[in-house]
């Protein structure tokens, strides 16, 4: 949910009628949901000197598209070249000591402390994988994208919400039936 410091900040442009239901927040930009209308603010510019404020009308949309990506803990491809890379380093590392020739266990040294050094990296850059997130994509009529954020995956129960409540602001006063046949 957006803090009550950043809901002020919108609150000039939300009506007296309407509904709160639901909010954002990232580093740059706040966005809060009524049960009319999608309000997002960022800020950007030199300094923070530039305020954009958005307003997508969600009786104006024709659908929303959520996409959750979720990635792995780890790296696979990366985890195994670290340890193919470890065993190497640790062959060149024994190799070194039983060489007594001077010239080929330096090389070997070398080798050996530079790829334990690269697995070492190879091992930290395998767990290091990227939170999951969600995908937001409100579109026209026509298909066309009327608005769309990247948010971590906390805000998944906030794109189920949007999606709700577009469906609900194009809800029939009259059921659709058709008779068929007597």
């Amino acid at each position: 949910m957006v803090s009550q410091e950043s809901l002020n900040r919108l609150k000039p442009f939300i009506d007296e009628g309407e509904t709160t239901i639901d909010g954002y927040s990232t580093s740059h930009e706040i966005g809060v949901l009524t049960d009319r209308q999608l309000l997002s603010l960022e800020v950007r510019g030199r300094e923070n000197s530039t305020t954009v404020v958005d307003t997508t009308y969600l009786d104006q949309l024709g659908g929303v598209s959520i996409e959750h990506n979720t990635t792995p803990d780890f790296h696979q491809d990366k985890l195994l070249s670290a340890i193919v890379s470890l065993v190497l380093a640790l062959i060149s590392l024994a190799l070194f000591g039983a060489i007594d020739a001077e010239g080929p266990a330096t090389v070997l040294l070398l080798v050996g402390l530079g790829v334990g050094v690269l697995s070492l990296v190879l091992f930290a850059e395998a767990f290091n994988t990227p939170e999951d997130t969600v995908h937001i994509q409100l579109q026209t009529d026509t298909g066309e994208t009327a608005w769309q954020a990247r948010l971590d995956e906390e805000y998944l129960e906030f794109a189920e919400t949007l999606s709700r409540t577009v469906s609900s602001a194009h809800a029939t006063a009259e059921p659709a039936t058709r008779t068929v046949g007597r």
